[in-house]
Protein backbone atom coordinates (compact mmCIF):
# COMPACT_ATOMS: atom_id res chain seq x y z
CA UNK A 1 0.00 0.00 0.00
CA UNK A 2 1.42 3.13 -1.05
CA UNK A 3 1.74 5.99 1.90
CA UNK A 4 -0.28 9.30 1.38
CA UNK A 5 2.63 11.01 3.04
CA UNK A 6 5.17 10.30 -0.27
CA UNK A 7 2.47 11.86 -2.69
CA UNK A 8 3.95 15.41 -2.07
CA UNK A 9 2.88 18.42 -3.62
CA UNK A 10 4.65 21.56 -4.32
CA UNK A 11 3.89 24.90 -5.60
CA UNK A 12 4.12 25.78 -9.08
CA UNK A 13 7.55 27.12 -9.91
CA UNK A 14 9.03 30.57 -10.96
CA UNK A 15 9.99 31.31 -14.77
CA UNK A 16 13.52 32.27 -15.05
CA UNK A 17 16.79 30.85 -13.66
CA UNK A 18 20.21 32.02 -13.80
CA UNK A 19 23.41 30.11 -14.69
CA UNK A 20 25.31 31.11 -11.34
CA UNK A 21 22.14 29.66 -9.58
CA UNK A 22 22.20 26.59 -11.57
CA UNK A 23 25.87 25.58 -11.21
CA UNK A 24 25.12 26.13 -7.26
CA UNK A 25 22.22 23.53 -7.36
CA UNK A 26 24.01 20.88 -9.51
CA UNK A 27 26.78 21.60 -6.57
CA UNK A 28 24.14 20.60 -4.12
CA UNK A 29 22.44 17.77 -5.90
CA UNK A 30 25.78 16.11 -6.09
CA UNK A 31 24.96 15.04 -9.80
CA UNK A 32 27.72 14.46 -12.32
CA UNK A 33 25.70 17.07 -15.08
CA UNK A 34 27.67 18.74 -17.78
CA UNK A 35 25.75 21.94 -18.67
CA UNK A 36 25.47 22.56 -22.30
CA UNK A 37 25.02 25.83 -24.47
CA UNK A 38 24.02 26.32 -28.12
CA UNK A 39 24.01 30.08 -28.10
CA UNK A 40 27.28 30.32 -29.67
CA UNK A 41 27.26 26.18 -30.96
CA UNK A 42 28.71 25.67 -34.57
CA UNK A 43 25.95 23.49 -36.91
CA UNK A 44 25.60 20.39 -36.51
CA UNK A 45 25.40 18.62 -40.10
CA UNK A 46 24.95 15.07 -41.42
CA UNK A 47 26.11 16.11 -44.45
CA UNK A 48 24.05 18.38 -45.88
CA UNK A 49 21.66 18.68 -43.64
CA UNK A 50 21.76 20.42 -40.19
CA UNK A 51 20.34 19.51 -37.04
CA UNK A 52 19.15 21.87 -34.21
CA UNK A 53 20.61 20.94 -30.96
CA UNK A 54 18.27 21.61 -27.99
CA UNK A 55 19.58 23.37 -24.65
CA UNK A 56 19.41 20.64 -22.01
CA UNK A 57 21.45 20.10 -18.59
CA UNK A 58 22.27 16.81 -19.35
CA UNK A 59 23.87 15.07 -22.21
CA UNK A 60 22.63 11.77 -21.30
CA UNK A 61 19.38 12.42 -23.30
CA UNK A 62 17.21 9.30 -22.50
CA UNK A 63 13.47 9.64 -23.64
CA UNK A 64 11.63 11.98 -26.48
CA UNK A 65 7.92 11.48 -26.47
CA UNK A 66 4.15 13.00 -27.73
CA UNK A 67 1.79 14.48 -25.18
CA UNK A 68 -1.27 15.89 -25.71
CA UNK A 69 -2.30 18.85 -28.31
CA UNK A 70 0.95 18.67 -30.33
CA UNK A 71 3.36 18.83 -27.11
CA UNK A 72 6.92 16.80 -27.17
CA UNK A 73 8.75 16.36 -24.08
CA UNK A 74 12.31 15.48 -23.88
CA UNK A 75 14.11 13.78 -20.88
CA UNK A 76 17.62 13.56 -20.15
CA UNK A 77 19.18 12.46 -17.07
CA UNK A 78 18.76 15.38 -15.28
CA UNK A 79 16.49 17.65 -16.22
CA UNK A 80 12.89 17.28 -18.03
CA UNK A 81 11.58 19.70 -21.00
CA UNK A 82 8.47 21.04 -22.51
CA UNK A 83 7.64 21.85 -25.89
CA UNK A 84 3.95 23.16 -26.42
CA UNK A 85 2.76 22.46 -29.52
CA UNK A 86 6.24 21.17 -30.86
CA UNK A 87 7.30 24.43 -30.62
CA UNK A 88 11.41 24.42 -30.54
CA UNK A 89 11.36 28.48 -29.39
CA UNK A 90 8.53 27.66 -26.30
CA UNK A 91 11.34 25.25 -24.46
CA UNK A 92 10.11 25.28 -20.68
CA UNK A 93 12.31 23.50 -18.41
CA UNK A 94 10.07 21.72 -15.94
CA UNK A 95 12.54 20.55 -13.85
CA UNK A 96 16.12 20.23 -12.89
CA UNK A 97 18.46 20.29 -10.35
CA UNK A 98 17.68 23.56 -9.15
CA UNK A 99 14.15 23.45 -9.53
CA UNK A 100 14.01 20.11 -7.87
CA UNK A 101 16.19 21.33 -4.86
CA UNK A 102 13.11 23.86 -4.70
CA UNK A 103 10.24 22.00 -5.41
CA UNK A 104 11.58 18.94 -2.54
CA UNK A 105 13.92 20.21 -0.63
CA UNK A 106 16.82 17.86 -1.41
CA UNK A 107 19.14 16.79 -3.45
CA UNK A 108 17.95 15.34 -6.87
CA UNK A 109 18.67 11.56 -8.47
CA UNK A 110 18.73 11.03 -12.05
CA UNK A 111 15.50 10.15 -14.17
CA UNK A 112 15.35 7.37 -16.81
CA UNK A 113 12.17 6.99 -18.46
CA UNK A 114 8.92 9.06 -18.82
CA UNK A 115 5.15 8.85 -19.83
CA UNK A 116 2.57 11.33 -21.40
CA UNK A 117 -1.20 10.79 -20.56
CA UNK A 118 -4.13 11.95 -22.75
CA UNK A 119 -5.24 13.22 -19.74
CA UNK A 120 -2.45 15.91 -19.37
CA UNK A 121 -0.58 14.06 -16.65
CA UNK A 122 3.04 13.96 -17.22
CA UNK A 123 4.97 11.01 -15.47
CA UNK A 124 8.61 10.48 -14.91
CA UNK A 125 10.65 7.41 -13.23
CA UNK A 126 14.03 7.61 -12.06
CA UNK A 127 16.95 5.69 -11.44
CA UNK A 128 16.75 5.36 -7.96
CA UNK A 129 13.32 3.36 -8.87
CA UNK A 130 10.96 6.49 -7.67
CA UNK A 131 8.42 7.98 -9.74
CA UNK A 132 6.66 11.90 -10.05
CA UNK A 133 3.83 12.85 -11.65
CA UNK A 134 3.20 16.41 -13.25
CA UNK A 135 0.24 17.95 -13.72
CA UNK A 136 -1.02 21.71 -14.00
CA UNK A 137 2.15 23.25 -13.08
CA UNK A 138 2.88 20.73 -9.83
CA UNK A 139 4.88 18.36 -9.19
CA UNK A 140 4.34 15.21 -6.79
CA UNK A 141 6.25 12.08 -5.90
CA UNK A 142 4.15 9.32 -6.35
CA UNK A 143 6.14 6.55 -5.08
CA UNK A 144 9.62 7.10 -3.16
CA UNK A 145 12.89 5.42 -3.43
CA UNK A 146 11.98 3.71 0.57
CA UNK A 147 8.92 1.72 -1.58
CA UNK A 148 11.60 -0.58 -3.09
CA UNK A 149 10.85 -0.74 -6.63
CA UNK A 150 14.88 -1.61 -7.37
CA UNK A 151 15.13 0.55 -9.71
CA UNK A 152 15.83 2.01 -12.32
CA UNK A 153 12.64 2.16 -13.66
CA UNK A 154 12.96 1.14 -17.44
CA UNK A 155 9.19 2.62 -18.25
CA UNK A 156 5.83 3.46 -17.57
CA UNK A 157 2.63 2.76 -19.40
CA UNK A 158 -1.22 3.16 -18.65
CA UNK A 159 -4.46 2.74 -19.81
CA UNK A 160 -5.81 5.84 -20.14
CA UNK A 161 -9.31 4.84 -19.42
CA UNK A 162 -8.53 3.09 -16.10
CA UNK A 163 -6.59 4.38 -13.13
CA UNK A 164 -4.16 1.67 -13.91
CA UNK A 165 -0.17 2.33 -14.25
CA UNK A 166 2.20 -0.42 -15.26
CA UNK A 167 6.03 0.52 -14.33
CA UNK A 168 8.85 -1.96 -15.60
CA UNK A 169 11.52 -1.42 -12.77
CA UNK A 170 15.08 -4.01 -12.05
CA UNK A 171 12.91 -6.10 -9.61
CA UNK A 172 9.62 -6.53 -11.36
CA UNK A 173 6.88 -5.61 -13.51
CA UNK A 174 5.02 -3.61 -11.12
CA UNK A 175 1.06 -2.92 -11.35
CA UNK A 176 -0.29 0.52 -9.68
CA UNK A 177 -4.01 1.46 -8.98
CA UNK A 178 -3.70 5.35 -8.67
CA UNK A 179 -7.19 5.34 -7.18
CA UNK A 180 -6.61 3.81 -3.36
CA UNK A 181 -2.66 4.06 -3.97
CA UNK A 182 -2.15 0.26 -4.06
CA UNK A 183 1.32 -1.17 -5.78
CA UNK A 184 1.95 -4.88 -6.47
CA UNK A 185 4.13 -6.62 -8.75
CA UNK A 186 2.62 -9.37 -11.40
CA UNK A 187 6.00 -10.40 -12.71
CA UNK A 188 9.00 -11.01 -10.75
CA UNK A 189 11.91 -10.37 -13.39
CA UNK A 190 14.35 -7.79 -14.30
CA UNK A 191 12.19 -5.27 -16.79
CA UNK A 192 14.27 -3.78 -19.13
CA UNK A 193 11.24 -2.58 -21.65
CA UNK A 194 7.82 -2.14 -21.28
CA UNK A 195 4.79 -1.28 -24.11
CA UNK A 196 1.14 -1.77 -24.35
CA UNK A 197 -0.71 -2.80 -27.23
CA UNK A 198 -3.71 -1.34 -28.38
CA UNK A 199 -6.00 -3.48 -26.95
CA UNK A 200 -4.72 -2.33 -23.23
CA UNK A 201 -2.18 -5.27 -23.32
CA UNK A 202 0.76 -4.81 -21.26
CA UNK A 203 4.24 -6.42 -22.45
CA UNK A 204 7.50 -6.73 -21.01
CA UNK A 205 11.14 -7.53 -21.98
CA UNK A 206 13.62 -9.27 -19.53
CA UNK A 207 16.52 -11.30 -20.60
CA UNK A 208 14.83 -14.28 -20.93
CA UNK A 209 12.12 -12.68 -23.84
CA UNK A 210 8.62 -11.17 -23.49
CA UNK A 211 6.19 -11.72 -21.60
CA UNK A 212 2.24 -10.57 -21.33
CA UNK A 213 -0.04 -9.23 -18.91
CA UNK A 214 -3.53 -9.31 -19.93
CA UNK A 215 -6.79 -9.68 -17.65
CA UNK A 216 -5.57 -10.33 -14.57
CA UNK A 217 -2.47 -12.77 -16.40
CA UNK A 218 1.17 -12.53 -16.69
CA UNK A 219 1.81 -15.05 -19.39
CA UNK A 220 4.90 -16.05 -21.90
CA UNK A 221 4.64 -14.43 -25.08
CA UNK A 222 8.21 -15.13 -26.48
CA UNK A 223 11.69 -16.58 -25.37
CA UNK A 224 14.78 -14.78 -26.55
CA UNK A 225 17.25 -17.11 -28.97
CA UNK A 226 21.03 -17.50 -27.14
CA UNK A 227 22.84 -15.01 -29.22
CA UNK A 228 20.34 -12.15 -28.65
CA UNK A 229 20.91 -11.73 -25.22
CA UNK A 230 18.57 -10.15 -24.01
CA UNK A 231 16.08 -7.34 -25.52
CA UNK A 232 16.77 -4.05 -25.07
CA UNK A 233 13.70 -2.43 -27.14
CA UNK A 234 9.84 -2.92 -27.45
CA UNK A 235 6.97 -1.64 -28.69
CA UNK A 236 3.52 -2.58 -30.55
CA UNK A 237 3.63 -3.58 -33.86
CA UNK A 238 0.03 -3.55 -35.53
CA UNK A 239 -1.54 -6.49 -33.71
CA UNK A 240 1.85 -7.40 -32.65
CA UNK A 241 5.03 -5.96 -31.38
CA UNK A 242 8.84 -5.06 -32.16
CA UNK A 243 11.49 -6.48 -29.94
CA UNK A 244 14.87 -5.10 -29.90
CA UNK A 245 17.82 -6.97 -28.79
CA UNK A 246 21.48 -6.96 -28.99
CA UNK A 247 21.15 -8.75 -32.23
CA UNK A 248 18.89 -6.64 -34.63
CA UNK A 249 15.08 -6.82 -33.92
CA UNK A 250 12.23 -8.99 -34.04
CA UNK A 251 8.51 -8.89 -35.56
CA UNK A 252 6.31 -10.74 -33.69
CA UNK A 253 2.41 -11.63 -33.87
CA UNK A 254 -0.15 -11.20 -31.65
CA UNK A 255 0.32 -14.83 -30.74
CA UNK A 256 4.13 -14.02 -30.39
CA UNK A 257 5.04 -16.06 -33.50
CA UNK A 258 7.94 -14.60 -35.57
CA UNK A 259 7.01 -12.97 -38.21
CA UNK A 260 10.73 -11.15 -38.95
CA UNK A 261 14.11 -10.82 -37.91
CA UNK A 262 16.51 -7.13 -39.14
CA UNK A 263 19.46 -5.92 -38.27
CA UNK A 264 20.83 -8.85 -37.25
CA UNK A 265 24.33 -7.94 -35.35
CA UNK A 266 22.96 -4.58 -34.45
CA UNK A 267 22.27 -3.62 -30.70
CA UNK A 268 18.61 -1.73 -31.30
CA UNK A 269 16.79 0.35 -28.88
CA UNK A 270 13.88 1.86 -30.73
CA UNK A 271 12.08 1.70 -33.54
CA UNK A 272 9.17 4.29 -35.25
CA UNK A 273 7.12 2.56 -38.11
CA UNK A 274 6.31 5.88 -40.32
CA UNK A 275 4.70 5.61 -43.55
CA UNK A 276 7.71 6.60 -45.57
CA UNK A 277 10.12 3.94 -44.11
CA UNK A 278 10.56 2.45 -40.95
CA UNK A 279 13.60 4.55 -38.20
CA UNK A 280 15.59 2.20 -36.15
CA UNK A 281 18.03 3.82 -33.76
CA UNK A 282 20.43 1.45 -32.35
CA UNK A 283 23.53 1.69 -29.55
CA UNK A 284 26.70 1.98 -30.73
CA UNK A 285 25.72 2.27 -34.48
CA UNK A 286 23.41 5.15 -34.58
CA UNK A 287 20.42 5.59 -36.73
CA UNK A 288 19.23 3.13 -39.62
CA UNK A 289 16.59 4.23 -42.08
CA UNK A 290 14.67 1.81 -44.58
CA UNK A 291 14.50 2.90 -48.05
CA UNK A 292 12.64 0.37 -50.68
CA UNK A 293 13.58 -2.77 -48.27
CA UNK A 294 17.63 -1.57 -47.84
CA UNK A 295 18.41 -0.35 -44.20
CA UNK A 296 20.98 2.68 -45.04
CA UNK A 297 22.81 3.53 -41.70
CA UNK A 298 23.60 7.11 -40.28
CA UNK A 299 26.28 7.46 -37.81
CA UNK A 300 29.10 9.82 -36.46
CA UNK A 301 30.56 8.43 -39.67
CA UNK A 302 28.26 10.97 -41.53
CA UNK A 303 28.28 13.98 -38.34
CA UNK A 304 25.54 12.04 -35.98
CA UNK A 305 26.70 13.73 -32.72
CA UNK A 306 26.68 10.42 -31.54
CA UNK A 307 26.03 6.28 -31.85
CA UNK A 308 23.97 5.38 -28.98
CA UNK A 309 19.95 6.72 -30.04
CA UNK A 310 17.91 5.99 -27.27
CA UNK A 311 14.92 7.16 -28.09
CA UNK A 312 13.24 8.76 -31.61
CA UNK A 313 9.50 10.76 -32.33
CA UNK A 314 8.52 11.88 -35.30
CA UNK A 315 6.09 14.71 -34.50
CA UNK A 316 3.14 16.35 -36.46
CA UNK A 317 5.67 18.60 -38.38
CA UNK A 318 7.68 15.65 -39.83
CA UNK A 319 10.63 16.36 -37.86
CA UNK A 320 12.46 13.38 -36.24
CA UNK A 321 13.72 14.11 -32.24
CA UNK A 322 16.53 12.06 -31.63
CA UNK A 323 17.97 11.57 -27.95
CA UNK A 324 21.21 10.55 -28.07
CA UNK A 325 22.75 9.01 -24.31
CA UNK A 326 26.41 10.65 -25.21
CA UNK A 327 25.32 14.01 -26.97
CA UNK A 328 21.69 14.93 -25.72
CA UNK A 329 18.33 16.00 -28.42
CA UNK A 330 18.74 17.08 -31.97
CA UNK A 331 15.71 17.77 -34.41
CA UNK A 332 15.84 17.32 -38.34
CA UNK A 333 13.78 17.01 -40.85
CA UNK A 334 12.72 13.43 -41.52
CA UNK A 335 12.54 13.60 -45.41
CA UNK A 336 15.81 15.75 -45.20
CA UNK A 337 17.46 13.11 -43.05
CA UNK A 338 16.29 9.88 -46.07
CA UNK A 339 17.39 11.71 -48.87
CA UNK A 340 20.66 12.52 -47.59
CA UNK A 341 20.98 8.81 -45.90
CA UNK A 342 20.20 7.93 -49.53
CA UNK A 343 23.03 9.56 -50.44
CA UNK A 344 26.17 9.82 -47.72
CA UNK A 345 24.44 6.57 -45.72
CA UNK A 346 25.99 3.22 -45.42
CA UNK A 347 24.09 0.13 -45.97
Amino acid sequence: MLDKKYITKSPTSKAGWTLVMMLAAVFWAGCEVTIHSTQNAKPVRVGEVELTKIDTVGSEAMAVFAGNKGTVWAITKYDVIKFPQGDLEKQKTLLDPQIFQKRFKESMGAFSSGFAAANGYLWVGTWEGEVYSFHKGKWRRFIPESHGLGGPISGVVLNDSSSVMWLGARSALWRAVKKGNTLDFVLEKQIEAVAMGADGTVAAGSYDGVDIYRDGETLPLWSIREGDKGVTGLGANGDGWWVGTHNGFVLLDAAGAETGRELEGRWITTMLDHPAGRVVGSWQSGLWLEDGGQWLNISSAQGLPDDSVSSLHVDNQGRLWIALYGAGVYVVELEALRSEAKTSGTT
